[in-house]
């Protein structure tokens, strides 16, 4: 098992991924309280509150167990404040780590996801060593499929009823970057 490693802090042209810290509490919960944004993701329950919030982050501030999911904020660059979160959780065995992401509905359509998915991708290859990182999206939420595409990841196949959420089966897109395309 690998040691919990510092989570770094990651500078774009307007956004910072850096660590959540509790003064993210309030932000976060009012951010997540949406139901368009858990309505395409895995996992965000609905409603979401400040104590879901707190727990959260208290979960992995500063820190992160490797062999976990390795989670940023994503902060607007100019006054620190939270837009979004974004993660990845490697499988070493593989050399390989699924990301994630949210962006908070007031900051949709600015290109964020697409600017801090270029750099959680750089992070995963240049950091974390890892040899790809892949990702799914709900085949509703064409809009994420979209951004996976700036970023520079292919397509890769539709999973059938890959993931249930709401009591219902989803079936997912399925996009990859490899090392080898990301380099070249």
């Amino acid at each position: 098992m690998k040691t919990e490693v510092k989570i770094p802090e990651i500078e774009t042209a307007r956004l910072r991924l850096r660590p959540f810290s509790m003064a993210d509490v309030p932000q976060v919960a009012t951010l997540a309280n949406e139901w368009d944004i858990a309505n395409n993701t895995a996992a965000l329950p609905y409603p979401y509150t400040l104590e879901m919030a707190e727990s959260w982050i208290r979960s992995h501030t500063g820190h992160s167990d490797p062999d976990h999911e390795i989670t940023f904020a994503i902060a607007n660059n100019t006054d620190n404040s939270v837009i979004g979160a974004i993660g990845i959780r490697p499988l070493w065995a593989h050399a390989r780590g699924e990301f994630g992401y949210w962006i908070g509905k007031p900051f949709w359509n600015r290109g964020y996801a697409t600017e801090a998915g270029k750099a959680l991708i750089t992070y995963a290859f240049d950091v974390l060593h890892l040899n790809k990182v892949h990702a799914v999206h709900f085949v509703r939420n064409p809009a994420s499929g979209r951004v996976m595409q700036k970023i520079g990841m292919q397509h890769e196949g539709t999973l059938r009823a890959h993931i249930k959420r709401w009591d219902k089966y989803e079936d997912c897109e399925a996009y990859g970057v490899l090392r080898s395309d990301w380099l070249d």
